[in-house]
């Protein structure tokens, strides 16, 4: 009976220290294993970075609108002239829908509501609406007039030539008569183009290009850009040139012209000595241009190689 016990202790003790040898490698396995799993996922997060898949492109961006492409097809049949309007201006409710307009001069009859913000007004959405964007662009405000009507909107038609169209129709009184019907007297200069604007609307093959100045039509070439009008050549004829470019292109009245210099007043006068509604010159230059450029490329190729890292980080 004495070796029955003793037997059955010895055995008692060992399964105990079969046990807690299980035990404590059991737990040095898992401390390890944890260990080497928040190894692996700090250096997940040093790797991919934060998770912005909640952010929808191009928003997430450090770029403003204006300088990211809507990539949709342009859509001109909300477009009205100004003379298709004039005659029934008093039953369109105008919206003024240009962006950070406080510190502009307002349009007369017009109301101050932005894109973003006229979406939820509910209760125009029954009006008959015309909206007044800036004088450049078509790629913004067919974005946006497809927006609203398929938010509800019975009937939304944007007025071709923007604030540049409704000032030089409907406000001709408060225009300065020496610099013509392209620069507003409070408004200042309606012609001038920003090399974002003019990158959104050249992206979505809206825009076409007259170089003017020596060596700009190569220097527009190096940027990939297709030049419809060179005036280097014909110095003394430059406007007739420009001015016989613009009739013989009629069809095509819609999509605005630009004029890039090395020189940008010399474009503005140019331009308004012609005074076309659709023609307009890069405030930027060429020099300016190749600098945004350069900036944007920059910003989508480091968004790209983030989101490369984001796509293997989540496989």
């Amino acid at each position: 009976m004495k070796r029955i016990r003793e037997s059955f202790d010895s055995t008692w003790i060992l399964d105990v220290f079969s046990l807690r040898s299980v035990v404590v490698v059991a737990l040095a396995l898992w401390s390890v294993s944890g260990y080497t799993f928040a190894i692996e996922q700090n250096r997940k997060v040093e790797s991919c970075g934060p998770d912005f898949n909640h952010v929808g492109f191009p928003f997430a961006s450090s770029l403003t609108d204006d300088e990211v492409p809507f990539r949709n097809n342009i859509d001109l049949s909300c477009f009205v002239s100004a003379d298709q309007v004039a005659d029934q201006i008093d039953q369109y409710q105008v919206i003024d829908v240009r962006e950070n307009v406080s510190k502009k001069p307002g349009l007369p009859g017009a109301l101050q509501i932005s894109y973003r913000s006229l979406i939820h007004k509910s209760y125009l959405s029954s009006k008959k609406l015309l909206l007044i964007d800036k004088s450049f662009g078509n790629v913004r405000p067919s974005h946006w007039c497809d927006r609203l009507k398929q938010s509800g909107f019975k009937s939304v038609q944007y007025l071709v030539g923007g604030e540049k169209g409704y000032r030089s129709e409907f406000e001709l009184a408060s225009f300065n008569a020496q610099a013509g019907p392209a620069s507003s007297a409070l408004g200042g200069d309606l012609s001038e183009v920003s090399a974002a604007d003019f990158w959104t609307e050249w992206h979505n093959g809206q825009v076409r290009v007259v170089s003017f100045g020596d060596g700009v039509q190569q220097k527009l070439k190096q940027l990939e850009l297709t030049v419809a009008l060179d005036l280097t050549k014909n110095k003394s004829e430059q406007m007739d040139a420009l001015s016989s470019f613009l009739i013989a292109d009629q069809e095509n009245a819609l999509v605005p012209v630009v004029v890039i210099g090395d020189d940008a007043q010399k474009a503005r006068r140019l331009v308004n000595k012609v005074q076309q509604l659709n023609l307009f010159y890069l405030a930027d230059n060429a020099r300016g241009l190749k600098s945004f450029l350069q900036k944007h490329r920059a910003i989508v190729g480091s968004r790209n190689k983030k989101s490369s890292q984001r796509m293997m980080c989540n496989a």
